[in-house]
Parts: structure tokens; C-alpha cells; sequence
């Protein structure tokens, strides 16, 4: 029988088996290999260490040794699969027929059985359920110890029944004592390595959901802050619409009548003036024509109600002596400059006829000078608009002029502002920012607004901007009811309101605040210097603030 010491080497040369645990660990935790890969890589991490086993192996009769080839191929084939199993069946027969011997054939026929053995295990294993443990303790041992015993059978047709049964009773110890402990714990740490992996690959795809879910939930809500925020913008275009429309209505409309009039004057006297003038003297042709001429060229200008009683006087005892038409015309146009001229006038047979004509004339001036006037007016609305409009690169800082750019936003609230507010502009003259123009002008929409719909009965607004040392101090403060204290921080918070239902959606601000961060400034609410309303401060970092010269 085998002695203890022989044991003892027998359980020295299964140590060796704990490599194929380093293996396992490499392929299914280490290295990033495809799965073909990771089955060849196993296939031949088993199969060296069964080589180095046999190597290393217990002569237990003439030409027959005693190793653990039959442990490694059964786990080869649980836990690697049909491609392991047989690189590993490959590996080992090589190596087994290279030691030689009368046990080369039992021996090939052994890890034959032990690989086939261990890949059928592979469904009962996974079957196992909460049984698993205790199926790895037992089952590879156990038909690790059946092949070595089925395959020792082989011998008695080449060493005859006898000493076949001498060879199985030098094996049964060792199969009892070292290959079921042995096979028990390899499995027990492969399955080890296993759990991990399996953990941390459900970790890592739980990891890669939630990623996603995440990823998705952040589209999500980006594009309801997205709609929300377009709903915000499209109230403010709903505004800045009103403004425009009033804007340009109104001069539009002071075309159309001052075009009326004119068009009618044309039409009814022409014919007159024609008639007028024909029926002139050569000296009061040339006076007519010096008259006429100041009333074409010049700008009209408002006569007071005390001037317009003192030319009335001058008509007196004249043949067109109170005609209020003739004497606004006079005073109008600075015709009393024109003393002589005047004189040739009233001194005509028809000089009523003549001064209702040099009255026609000046009221045609009046409707260009309206119409030139207006047109001006509609200009600067469409220039504002454009100005507005204009985009630039988000991150795109220009030199802005703070006067001219407040200026153009005025603009689109004059129908707000006029007759009801008072609007105080407190400014350095000629400060400038360097910052980008399109957000700037936000900002400033943004708290116009909402400073005029804190003052719906009227009221004043205050507009302040200075360049300090280190940063640009904008301020815009309004005569309303004020914010309270408990809610100035609030009031940036987005979808908070304090306007009544349907008023707005409590983007403003919110928008404003991160324009302003966006920018690099901050923003805050604090109470208007006379305790009556809010002011709304803005610092803007100095990024090369200057004065623009005043005299360009």
C-alpha cells in the first residue's frame, strides 16, 4: 500500500492545481479578451498546469504515476466548457505520452473521461440552485476518483487482473484523501471567481442602466426646460410683438394722414396758385416766391398762444385781418423776418387769395415734416428690432456701449412708458462692457418688463450703470410695491411667480440669473434706495471696462 509519505507528495504535487484558479481570475476578471479568446486562454492556462502536474508527478508501479490530471480535466470541462476541456485533454495526452510508460494509455483514457465528465456536470451545476455549495464540495471529487479508478480497469489487458488490482489499491487512498478535498476547494475558489464576475458584471450592466435611464431622464427634463423655457420667450416675444406693433403703428399711422392731406391739398390747390400767381405783378411774383420759398424750406416751428394773439394784431386794418391761418403760417415759418415781402402781400387786390395759398403751401410742409418725422421714428423701432435680433457666437464678447444698447431696448417699451412712467437713466456717460451684446440685451428686457408690471398705475423707473474698479455695476429699480425679504432669493428659483395666475411663468428671472452667471456676474433683489420698490443689482466682471470718448 501507498505510505503516508508518498501521500503527503501526492497532495504537494495537487497544490499545483491552485494555478488554474489564477487563470480563471485572469480570464474572466483581467483581461479584456472575447470569448473565444478567453476559452482558448483558459484551455491553455489548464493544460500547463496539468503538464507541469505530470512532471511533477508520484511513480506509483512500474510506469504508472499518480498526479492530478483527472481533477484539472474534470474542472476544465465544468467550468471552462468543450473548448477548455479539450485544449486541456490535448495538452495533457501530449505531455503523458512524452513521460512514456505502461500507463500513457489508462492515462489518456482517464483524462478523456474526466473532461467528458466535468462538461456534463455543467447542467447539474447550473440546476444546482441553493444546492450549488454543496454540489462543489462533492461531485468534482468524486468523478475525478471515478475516472482514476474506470481508467486503471484499461491496465488489465496489458498487465494482467493482478496487477491491476495492486495498482487500484496504491490509488484508492490518495483518491479518497487528496482528490475530492482538492477538487472541493478549486471549485469552491473558481466559484468564487465566478460570483464575482457575475456580480460585477450585473454591477456594471445595473451601472450602464441607470447610465442610461439617467442619461435619458436628464433628456428628458432638458427638453421640458427646453419647452418651458421657449414658453417663456415666446411670452416675452408676445411683449416685445406689442411694443413693435405700437411702434410702428403710430408713425405709420401719422404717414397715412399727413399723406392724406397732402394728396388733398394737391388736388384742390394747385389749380388756385397757378391762377394766384398768374395774375402777380413781376415785384409781387418776387415777393410771393421768397415767401413761398421759406414755407417749402423750413421747419415749422409751434407758435404760442401769446404770439399768435400779437401777429393777429399785425393783420390789423389789413384785407386779411383776422385770418388765424395766415398768422400761424407767419409765425410757423419766421416770416416776420420778411417784413417787405409781407408788405408787397398784403398791399394785393387779392391778398386773401394769395395768403390762403402760402397757408396751403405751409400746411404741404407741415405733412412732409410729419411724414419725415415719422418715417424717422419707424426707422429707429426697425433698428432697434434689428439690433435686437442680431445674433452673435455665445461665448462672443464685443465692446458694448451701455447708453446705446439701453436706448434701443427703451424702444420696444415706449407704449408702456409714455404718459404713465418716468423712466431716470443715472449713467457714467460713455461707459462700455465688454461682454456679449445678445445676452446683455436679455437682461435688460427681462427686468424692464418686470419693473414696469410692478407699477401698473404708473410710476418710476430708475436705471443705473457704472463702471467700478473691478467690475460693472447695473441696476434697475422701479417704484412698485417692493419684494419681500423672505422671498428675494426665491424670486430666482424657476416656475416661481409672484404675478397673479396665467401673468407669467416664473422663467424670467430664472433666466436672467444664469445669463448673468453665464456671464460671470451676479445678480441680486434688494429694496430701492427710497424703500418703495424693488432694485434688481448686476455686477459684470471687468473685462477691459473704458469710457468712451465723448467728443467722437
Amino acid at each position: 500500500m501507498l505510505s503516508f509519505q508518498a501521500v503527503e507528495r501526492v497532495a504537494y504535487n495537487f497544490s499545483l492545481v491552485i494555478l488554474v484558479v489564477f487563470f480563471y481570475y485572469l480570464a474572466q476578471e483581467r483581461l479584456s479578451l472575447s470569448e473565444w479568446k478567453s476559452n482558448v486562454f483558459l484551455g491553455l492556462g489548464f493544460g500547463a498546469t496539468t503538464a507541469v502536474s505530470m512532471f511533477l508527478s508520484v511513480p506509483i508501479f512500474e510506469g504508472v504515476i499518480l498526479d492530478s490530471k483527472m481533477v484539472l480535466g474534470v474542472l476544465a470541462g465544468l467550468f471552462g466548457g468543450v473548448v477548455p476541456a479539450l485544449i486541456t485533454a490535448g495538452i495533457a495526452s501530449a505531455t503523458r505520452v512524452a513521460i512514456g510508460g505502461v500507463g500513457t494509455v489508462p492515462g489518456i483514457v482517464g483524462l478523456v473521461l474526466s473532461v467528458a465528465v466535468g462538461v456534463a456536470l455543467r447542467r447539474p451545476l447550473a440546476r444546482a440552485g441553493r444546492h450549488r455549495f454543496l454540489f462543489l464540495l462533492l461531485a468534482p471529487g468524486i468523478a475525478a476518483m471515478s475516472a482514476q479508478n474506470l481508467a486503471a480497469l484499461v491496465f488489465i489487458p496489458l498487465i494482467g487482473a493482478e496487477a491491476t488490482a495492486q495498482i487500484l489499491r496504491l490509488t484508492f487512498l490518495p483518491s479518497i484523501l487528496v482528490f475530492i478535498p482538492a477538487a472541493a476547494a478549486i471549485s469552491s475558489m473558481i466559484a468564487f471567481v465566478q460570483d464575482r464576475s457575475r456580480a460585477h458584471a450585473e454591477v456594471l450592466s445595473a451601472r450602464l442602466e441607470l447610465e442610461a435611464r439617467v442619461r435619458q431622464r436628464t433628456a428628458q427634463l432638458e427638453a421640458a426646460r427646453d419647452k418651458v423655457v421657449l414658453a417663456e420667450k415666446l411670452a416675452s416675444l408676445g411683449q416685445l410683438t406689442a411694443g413693435i406693433a405700437h411702434g410702428l403703428n403710430t408713425p405709420l399711422a401719422v404717414i397715412l394722414s399727413a399723406n392724406r392731406i397732402l394728396v388733398q391739398d394737391l388736388q384742390v390747390s394747385i389749380l388756385p396758385m397757378v391762377q394766384v400767381v398768374a395774375s402777380m405783378t413781376p415785384r409781387q411774383t418776387r415777393a410771393f416766391e421768397a415767401l413761398a420759398g421759406a414755407c417749402i424750406t423750413a421747419n415749422p416751428q409751434e407758435v404760442t398762444r401769446t404770439e399768435r394773439r400779437k401777429l393777429l394784431a399785425l393783420l390789423e386794418g389789413t384785407s386779411v385781418a383776422g385770418m388765424p391761418r395766415l398768422a400761424d403760417l407767419i409765425g410757423e415759418f419766421g416770416l416776420t423776418d420778411l417784413q417787405e415781402e409781407l408788405s408787397v402781400l398784403l398791399e394785393m387786390e387779392d391778398a386773401v387769395a394769395a395768403a390762403a395759398t402760402l397757408a396751403d403751401l405751409g400746411r404741404m410742409r407741415r405733412s412732409t415734416v410729419m411724414i419725415e418725422r415719422a418715417t424717422e421714428n419707424a426707422t429707429a423701432v426697425v433698428g432697434a428690432l434689428q439690433e435686437y435680433a442680431r445674433t452673435e457666437a455665445d461665448d462672443l464678447v464685443e465692446n458694448v456701449e451701455i447708453r446705446r444698447e439701453l436706448d434701443h431696448v427703451l424702444r420696444f417699451f415706449d407704449h408702456r412708458i409714455r404718459g404713465r412712467v418716468e423712466v431716470v437713466v443715472q449713467e457714467e456717460q460713455g461707459v462700455v462692457v465688454q461682454t456679449v451684446p445678445q445676452a446683455l440685451r436679455h437682461i435688460w428686457m427681462i427686468l424692464i418688463s418686470n419693473a414696469l408690471d410692478a407699477m401698473p398705475a404708473g410710476g418710476v423707473l430708475r436705471i443705473l450703470a457704472e463702471s467700478r474698479r473691478d467690475y460693472t455695476y447695473l441696476a434697475v429699480e422701479d417704484s412698485g410695491s417692493g419684494v419681500p425679504e423672505g422671498l428675494r432669493e426665491k424670486i430666482f428659483a424657476p416656475l416661481f411667480t409672484t404675478k397673479s395666475d396665467g401673468a407669467g411663468l416664473g422663467l424670467g428671472l430664472d433666466i436672467c440669473r444664469r445669463t448673468v452667471e453665464r456671464l460671470g456676474g451676479k445678480i441680486q433683489c434688494v429694496s430701492a434706495e427710497d424703500g418703495a420698490g424693488a432694485r434688481f443689482e448686476i455686477k459684470l466682471p471687468c473685462r477691459g471696462n473704458r469710457r468712451v470718448d465723448s467728443s467722437n
